[in-house]
């Protein structure tokens, strides 16, 4: 698991490659990102875009449900009824509407949101579970 992400842009005043690091780079492995970007703006965006997808996949659940054509990709699921980390809330990143002889089902592929990722990745166990607490006030 990376504990940092590092990305890179060119300074053509210092005539160097300059490095924007996220994350604690000397806790343990750090991604780099191959290409450089435009400037120092650019490089913090997109150190900071691959740490939030990183987090995001730190845990995934699938779900099999009754049919609910409500249900899209990009919405908040709140699990109910099971203790952390399965109970609450999640990001859906892909349904599937099935209907066949079987009748009407719905399968969710989902992903921590940012925050209980970021937490849950960082082992801030405390934190995830005040941010869950939260959610379900």
């Amino acid at each position: 698991r990376y504990t940092a992400v590092r990305a890179s842009y060119y300074d053509p005043d210092k005539a160097a490659r300059v490095p924007v690091t996220i994350g604690d780079d000397r806790a343990g492995p750090v991604l780099e990102i191959r290409h450089d970007a435009r400037d120092a703006g650019e490089a913090l965006a997109l150190a900071k875009a691959r740490d939030r997808q990183m987090a995001r996949g730190a845990a995934s659940l699938m779900l099999e449900l009754p049919g609910m054509p409500g249900l899209r990709a990009g919405h908040r699921l709140d699990v109910t009824g099971l203790a952390s980390p399965v109970g609450g809330a999640w990001s859906v990143e892909r349904i599937t509407h099935t209907l066949d002889a079987s009748g009407y089902r719905t399968s969710a592929e989902c992903t921590l949101p940012e925050a209980r990722a970021k937490a849950a990745s960082q082992g801030d166990f405390n934190s995830l579970i005040q941010e869950i607490s939260d959610a379900s006030v």
